[in-house]
Protein backbone atom coordinates (compact mmCIF):
# COMPACT_ATOMS: atom_id res chain seq x y z
CA UNK A 1 0.00 0.00 0.00
CA UNK A 2 1.40 3.63 -1.07
CA UNK A 3 1.89 6.21 1.16
CA UNK A 4 -1.10 8.24 -0.42
CA UNK A 5 -3.28 5.70 0.21
CA UNK A 6 -2.52 4.82 3.70
CA UNK A 7 -3.21 8.57 4.27
CA UNK A 8 -6.75 7.96 2.52
CA UNK A 9 -7.36 5.22 4.35
CA UNK A 10 -6.76 7.43 7.55
CA UNK A 11 -8.50 10.29 6.34
CA UNK A 12 -11.83 8.11 5.95
CA UNK A 13 -11.04 6.68 9.33
CA UNK A 14 -11.11 10.27 11.51
CA UNK A 15 -13.98 11.50 9.56
CA UNK A 16 -16.33 8.35 11.04
CA UNK A 17 -14.75 8.31 14.15
CA UNK A 18 -13.07 5.69 15.93
CA UNK A 19 -15.55 2.95 15.23
CA UNK A 20 -14.87 -0.17 15.00
CA UNK A 21 -16.89 -2.70 13.02
CA UNK A 22 -19.42 -5.05 14.46
CA UNK A 23 -18.61 -8.54 15.44
CA UNK A 24 -20.67 -10.99 13.54
CA UNK A 25 -20.56 -13.50 16.31
CA UNK A 26 -22.04 -11.49 19.15
CA UNK A 27 -25.36 -11.50 20.32
CA UNK A 28 -27.85 -9.03 19.19
CA UNK A 29 -30.50 -8.01 21.98
CA UNK A 30 -34.08 -8.66 20.55
CA UNK A 31 -37.04 -7.87 22.18
CA UNK A 32 -39.89 -10.25 21.17
CA UNK A 33 -43.19 -9.89 20.22
CA UNK A 34 -44.48 -11.34 23.11
CA UNK A 35 -42.31 -9.19 25.72
CA UNK A 36 -43.12 -5.89 23.92
CA UNK A 37 -47.26 -6.72 23.94
CA UNK A 38 -47.46 -7.85 27.70
CA UNK A 39 -48.83 -5.65 30.05
CA UNK A 40 -47.10 -5.15 33.21
CA UNK A 41 -49.87 -6.13 35.53
CA UNK A 42 -50.26 -9.41 34.01
CA UNK A 43 -48.72 -11.91 36.30
CA UNK A 44 -46.03 -14.46 35.57
CA UNK A 45 -47.88 -17.50 35.24
CA UNK A 46 -50.49 -15.87 32.64
CA UNK A 47 -48.38 -15.31 29.06
CA UNK A 48 -51.36 -13.40 27.67
CA UNK A 49 -54.36 -11.55 29.40
CA UNK A 50 -57.15 -14.46 27.45
CA UNK A 51 -55.49 -16.88 29.85
CA UNK A 52 -56.48 -14.66 32.89
CA UNK A 53 -59.82 -14.27 31.58
CA UNK A 54 -60.37 -17.93 31.18
CA UNK A 55 -58.94 -18.58 34.61
CA UNK A 56 -61.26 -16.05 36.17
CA UNK A 57 -64.32 -17.79 34.68
CA UNK A 58 -63.04 -21.36 35.42
CA UNK A 59 -62.94 -20.26 39.17
CA UNK A 60 -66.37 -18.65 38.97
CA UNK A 61 -68.16 -21.79 37.86
CA UNK A 62 -66.18 -23.78 40.71
CA UNK A 63 -67.94 -21.06 43.23
CA UNK A 64 -71.24 -21.23 41.85
CA UNK A 65 -71.18 -25.38 41.91
CA UNK A 66 -70.18 -25.18 45.75
CA UNK A 67 -72.82 -26.53 47.93
CA UNK A 68 -74.94 -23.96 49.22
CA UNK A 69 -78.03 -23.64 52.58
CA UNK A 70 -80.93 -24.53 51.52
CA UNK A 71 -84.03 -22.10 52.44
CA UNK A 72 -85.65 -24.26 54.92
CA UNK A 73 -83.74 -26.94 56.82
CA UNK A 74 -85.53 -30.66 57.66
CA UNK A 75 -85.59 -31.31 61.05
CA UNK A 76 -87.28 -34.98 60.69
CA UNK A 77 -84.24 -36.59 61.28
CA UNK A 78 -83.52 -35.86 65.04
CA UNK A 79 -86.52 -38.28 65.70
CA UNK A 80 -83.90 -40.93 64.17
CA UNK A 81 -81.49 -40.01 67.04
CA UNK A 82 -83.61 -39.14 69.82
CA UNK A 83 -83.66 -36.03 70.05
CA UNK A 84 -86.73 -33.85 70.90
CA UNK A 85 -86.68 -30.53 69.37
CA UNK A 86 -87.45 -27.22 71.65
CA UNK A 87 -90.83 -26.53 70.60
CA UNK A 88 -89.51 -22.15 71.05
CA UNK A 89 -89.50 -21.26 67.63
CA UNK A 90 -87.22 -18.06 68.28
CA UNK A 91 -84.29 -20.66 68.90
CA UNK A 92 -85.02 -22.63 65.93
CA UNK A 93 -84.94 -19.52 64.22
CA UNK A 94 -81.76 -18.42 65.47
CA UNK A 95 -79.95 -21.88 64.85
CA UNK A 96 -81.59 -21.84 61.51
CA UNK A 97 -79.89 -18.18 60.77
CA UNK A 98 -76.79 -19.02 61.85
CA UNK A 99 -76.74 -22.56 59.44
CA UNK A 100 -77.74 -19.68 56.30
CA UNK A 101 -75.00 -17.58 57.95
CA UNK A 102 -72.63 -19.92 57.71
CA UNK A 103 -73.77 -21.57 54.43
CA UNK A 104 -74.56 -25.43 55.64
CA UNK A 105 -75.72 -27.68 54.03
CA UNK A 106 -78.81 -29.57 55.17
CA UNK A 107 -76.29 -32.60 55.40
CA UNK A 108 -73.70 -30.65 57.56
CA UNK A 109 -76.08 -29.08 60.14
CA UNK A 110 -77.43 -33.06 60.57
CA UNK A 111 -73.89 -33.85 61.14
CA UNK A 112 -73.47 -30.97 63.36
CA UNK A 113 -76.43 -31.72 65.42
CA UNK A 114 -76.01 -35.67 65.77
CA UNK A 115 -72.09 -34.50 66.87
CA UNK A 116 -73.96 -32.23 69.61
CA UNK A 117 -76.61 -34.79 70.32
CA UNK A 118 -73.75 -37.72 70.64
CA UNK A 119 -72.07 -34.90 73.22
CA UNK A 120 -75.39 -34.15 75.46
CA UNK A 121 -75.66 -38.46 75.89
CA UNK A 122 -71.66 -38.43 76.69
CA UNK A 123 -72.23 -35.55 79.44
CA UNK A 124 -75.37 -36.98 81.07
CA UNK A 125 -73.64 -40.53 81.45
CA UNK A 126 -71.29 -38.64 83.25
CA UNK A 127 -73.75 -37.34 85.85
CA UNK A 128 -75.15 -40.47 85.70
CA UNK A 129 -72.59 -42.58 86.86
CA UNK A 130 -71.39 -40.16 89.65
CA UNK A 131 -74.80 -39.99 91.09
CA UNK A 132 -75.65 -42.86 93.73
CA UNK A 133 -77.68 -45.68 91.64
CA UNK A 134 -81.24 -45.74 92.32
CA UNK A 135 -83.24 -48.56 92.92
CA UNK A 136 -85.99 -50.01 90.42
CA UNK A 137 -89.19 -48.67 91.01
CA UNK A 138 -91.00 -51.47 89.42
CA UNK A 139 -89.32 -53.89 91.35
CA UNK A 140 -89.72 -52.44 94.70
CA UNK A 141 -93.14 -51.68 93.80
CA UNK A 142 -93.43 -55.45 92.86
CA UNK A 143 -92.08 -56.22 96.35
CA UNK A 144 -94.43 -53.93 98.44
CA UNK A 145 -97.62 -55.28 96.62
CA UNK A 146 -96.54 -58.64 97.86
CA UNK A 147 -95.59 -57.85 101.53
CA UNK A 148 -98.34 -55.92 101.67
CA UNK A 149 -101.11 -57.70 100.08
CA UNK A 150 -104.97 -56.40 99.96
CA UNK A 151 -103.56 -53.68 101.89
CA UNK A 152 -101.68 -52.06 99.61
CA UNK A 153 -103.83 -49.30 98.18
CA UNK A 154 -104.59 -48.05 101.45
CA UNK A 155 -100.91 -48.34 103.16
CA UNK A 156 -99.63 -46.50 99.91
CA UNK A 157 -102.09 -43.81 100.19
CA UNK A 158 -101.04 -42.83 103.59
CA UNK A 159 -97.72 -43.33 103.17
CA UNK A 160 -98.11 -40.63 100.58
CA UNK A 161 -99.52 -38.11 102.53
CA UNK A 162 -97.32 -38.91 105.82
CA UNK A 163 -94.26 -37.92 102.63
CA UNK A 164 -95.97 -34.58 102.34
CA UNK A 165 -95.01 -33.94 105.42
CA UNK A 166 -91.68 -34.15 105.41
CA UNK A 167 -88.58 -31.96 104.14
CA UNK A 168 -88.15 -31.91 100.37
CA UNK A 169 -84.64 -32.96 101.14
CA UNK A 170 -85.55 -36.04 103.27
CA UNK A 171 -87.60 -37.57 100.12
CA UNK A 172 -84.08 -36.52 97.72
CA UNK A 173 -81.68 -37.94 99.83
CA UNK A 174 -80.75 -41.15 101.53
CA UNK A 175 -82.26 -41.01 105.05
CA UNK A 176 -79.00 -41.46 106.18
CA UNK A 177 -77.39 -38.80 104.61
CA UNK A 178 -79.42 -36.05 106.32
CA UNK A 179 -79.85 -34.91 110.23
CA UNK A 180 -83.95 -35.25 109.73
CA UNK A 181 -83.41 -38.92 108.14
CA UNK A 182 -81.40 -40.24 110.86
CA UNK A 183 -84.08 -39.04 113.37
CA UNK A 184 -86.91 -40.59 111.28
CA UNK A 185 -84.58 -44.01 111.82
CA UNK A 186 -84.30 -43.27 115.21
CA UNK A 187 -87.84 -43.06 115.88
CA UNK A 188 -88.50 -46.20 114.41
CA UNK A 189 -86.08 -48.10 115.61
CA UNK A 190 -87.25 -47.09 119.66
CA UNK A 191 -91.06 -47.57 118.15
CA UNK A 192 -90.45 -51.42 117.34
CA UNK A 193 -91.03 -50.65 113.60
CA UNK A 194 -86.70 -51.36 112.96
CA UNK A 195 -84.42 -53.78 114.46
CA UNK A 196 -82.17 -52.55 117.54
CA UNK A 197 -78.50 -53.68 116.67
CA UNK A 198 -78.49 -52.82 120.35
CA UNK A 199 -80.97 -55.31 121.74
CA UNK A 200 -82.71 -57.08 119.53
CA UNK A 201 -80.14 -59.60 118.09
CA UNK A 202 -83.04 -62.30 116.93
CA UNK A 203 -84.47 -59.46 114.62
CA UNK A 204 -81.27 -59.12 113.43
CA UNK A 205 -80.35 -62.59 112.62
CA UNK A 206 -83.59 -62.55 110.67
CA UNK A 207 -82.35 -59.86 109.16
CA UNK A 208 -79.52 -61.18 107.64
CA UNK A 209 -81.18 -64.35 106.11
CA UNK A 210 -83.72 -62.50 104.74
CA UNK A 211 -80.78 -60.50 102.82
CA UNK A 212 -79.16 -63.49 101.93
CA UNK A 213 -82.79 -65.31 100.39
CA UNK A 214 -82.88 -61.90 98.64
CA UNK A 215 -79.46 -62.07 97.65
CA UNK A 216 -79.76 -65.59 96.10
CA UNK A 217 -83.32 -64.08 93.99
CA UNK A 218 -81.47 -61.65 92.53
CA UNK A 219 -78.50 -63.19 91.27
CA UNK A 220 -81.24 -65.69 89.39
CA UNK A 221 -82.85 -62.65 87.46
CA UNK A 222 -82.20 -62.11 84.01
CA UNK A 223 -81.54 -58.32 84.78
CA UNK A 224 -78.31 -59.67 86.20
CA UNK A 225 -77.10 -60.67 82.25
CA UNK A 226 -77.69 -57.38 80.86
CA UNK A 227 -74.14 -56.00 79.54
CA UNK A 228 -72.31 -53.32 81.62
CA UNK A 229 -73.60 -49.98 80.29
CA UNK A 230 -77.35 -50.94 80.38
CA UNK A 231 -79.33 -48.77 82.90
CA UNK A 232 -81.81 -51.30 83.95
CA UNK A 233 -78.98 -54.07 84.25
CA UNK A 234 -76.31 -51.17 85.87
CA UNK A 235 -79.07 -50.36 88.79
CA UNK A 236 -80.06 -54.08 89.26
CA UNK A 237 -76.68 -54.86 90.17
CA UNK A 238 -75.51 -51.70 92.40
CA UNK A 239 -78.71 -53.14 94.48
CA UNK A 240 -77.23 -56.14 94.78
CA UNK A 241 -74.01 -54.75 95.94
CA UNK A 242 -75.46 -53.16 98.17
CA UNK A 243 -77.14 -56.02 99.91
CA UNK A 244 -73.60 -57.56 99.68
CA UNK A 245 -72.90 -54.58 101.99
CA UNK A 246 -75.69 -55.12 103.96
CA UNK A 247 -74.33 -58.65 104.81
CA UNK A 248 -70.47 -56.85 106.00
CA UNK A 249 -72.25 -54.59 108.30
Amino acid sequence: MTDETQNETNEQSSLLGDTQPADPTAPVEQKTEEAVDRPEWLPEKFKAPEDLAKSYNELEKKFAELPKAPKEYNWSFTENIDLKMTEDNDVKTNAEDMFRHLNLTQEQVEGVVTLYKDQLDTIDEQIQSSQPARADLEQENANLKTKWGNEYDSKLEAVKKFATSLPAHVLNYPLSDTADGLEILYNMMNEGKAPNPLTNTQTTQTSEMEIREKIREMRMDDRMKLPQGDKVGDNFRAELYRMYEKLER
